[in-house]
């Protein structure tokens, strides 16, 4: 079980496809007593994948990609593997030949790892861009 957890990311589906078998089975092998050890190995993974998450967002906003297609991956991967992610609001306008969907979305601070500095610059940021839509 430990194999198949090792390089999973924390993803069921790929624990369950070495193991051949269903991710239920997984999920059921990770809450038995005396798991813990692989249990643990299991939010590790998840844990790593988080990292690599926040390694490409933020190569994402220093080297101006494809902000579209990667924020659309960013927020299926950080609503799908951090707890706390979910969207805020979202505002459409249909019609015409363009509709506009604009998605805010809540992240905890905590879920990025920045200094304390630069986290509380966000938050104010974030603070003043709110205030200017009230």
């Amino acid at each position: 079980m430990l194999d198949a957890i090792k390089g999973s990311l924390g993803l069921l589906t790929i624990v369950a496809e070495r193991l051949r078998c269903h991710t239920d089975t997984v999920t059921a092998a990770l809450d038995r007593p005396g798991w813990e050890l692989v249990k643990e190995s299991f939010k590790d993974e998840r844990k790593i994948a988080l990292g690599k998450l926040e390694k490409r967002l933020f190569n994402i906003a220093e080297f101006g990609l494809d902000l579209s297609a990667a924020s659309a991956a960013a927020q299926f991967l950080l609503k799908n593997l951090h707890p706390a992610f979910h969207p805020k609001k979202i505002l459409s306008i249909e019609g015409g030949d363009t509709p506009i969907k604009h998605i805010v979305l809540s992240v905890p601070a905590d879920a990025v790892s920045l200094p304390i500095n630069d986290r509380l610059a966000l938050l104010k940021l974030a603070d003043a861009k709110e205030a200017e839509f009230e």
